[in-house]
């Protein structure tokens, strides 16, 4: 089994029409769900309310086969929102509600994230990214940390996603020092370039060079339409991918990306030959309003991208 940690929120896009069904979405929680539609038996972990839209997210864990067994209800507290403004080119903006979330009040609680880890046993692969950080409190992510030595001294593999968000941090030195800490107990790093630049303040070489010696097996820079680079023992290759001409909404792309870059790891591809794979289904997210592909998607796609496997 797989796990994923972190928050999942209500999506609401920025349409005029009225949406047949409630959607939700969160940076590991979209991970996690192109990884289940691959074919991975994976699990996700977070915390959600105990009124009815909680109630259609655990109807919708079913519906995309991600395994619920691990989130946890809150009566006093409810799933975040999050709003997408989307710019005509297809980039967007978001706006969130997250003052009640019951996922940041799980991750605060030291202990019962303890047992809650605990309770997990020994996956075949941990993925989190710096949102599931930033929900933590610094005494949560230091059991964190402890956890995630000792499942690694076990054989247990990490994949991590800066995934950097300013309004989550108390400030810059505290996302700093748990990313930091985070890179050295992790096997790959899966982070976009914007966000390490800015995050770090660095030029894009700058990222490269420190990246390059941060002791990462793997580093894998995502950089939108262009050339994805990846550093492995410090040695860089670049790898162009395909373009798209009409970019609908831009949100989940990395995310997608990360989740089809990872079954292809699992299944012993190379890191680098796994991105066109992965930048396949980026290419179909973002053709695509909302952070997920649609089910439509998946019950027809061809799964042409196999045959790069």
């Amino acid at each position: 089994m797989l796990i994923a940690l972190g928050e999942v929120m209500h999506e609401l896009l920025d349409m005029e029409e009225q949406r047949e069904a409630e959607h939700f979405a969160g940076d590991t929680f979209n991970t996690a769900v192109v990884l289940a539609q691959l074919g991975n038996n994976v699990a996700y972990v977070t915390a959600v309310g105990e009124d009815a839209l909680s109630e259609a997210f655990l109807h919708n864990c079913k519906q995309w086969n991600v395994d619920s067994r691990f989130i946890q209800r809150s009566a006093e507290y409810q799933m975040g929102a999050y709003r997408i403004h989307t710019e005509t080119s297809g980039e967007r903006h978001f706006s969130y509600d997250r003052d009640h979330s019951a996922a940041r009040y799980l991750f605060r609680d030291a202990e019962h994230l303890r047992l809650l880890l605990d309770e997990m046993g020994h996956p075949r692969a941990v993925y989190l990214s710096g949102i599931t950080l930033a929900l933590c409190s610094e005494v949560s992510r230091e059991v964190l940390y402890n956890w995630l030595d000792k499942y690694r001294l076990a054989g247990g593999k990490v994949y991590f996603d800066g995934n950097y968000r300013p309004a989550l941090w108390a400030d810059v030195r505290s996302a700093r020092e748990a990313c930091a800490k985070l890179l050295s107990r992790c096997d790959a790093y899966l982070p976009g370039l914007e966000d390490e630049q800015q995050l770090w303040q660095e030029e894009s070489e700058q990222v490269l060079v420190r990246l390059s010696s941060c002791g990462v097996p793997e580093v894998v820079i995502k950089n939108g339409c262009e050339p994805v680079i990846v550093l492995v023992d410090g040695k860089r290759t670049d790898v162009a991918i395909a373009t798209v001409d009409s970019v609908v909404d831009s949100s989940g792309a990395g995310d997608t990306f990360n989740g089809a870059w990872l079954h292809a790891r699992l299944r012993g591809v190379s890191g680098i030959q796994a991105i066109p794979f992965a930048a396949k289904y980026a290419a179909a997210v973002i053709q695509h309003r909302g952070a997920l592909l649609p089910p439509s998607f998946w019950q027809q796609s061809d799964n042409q991208g196999e045959a790069i496997l």
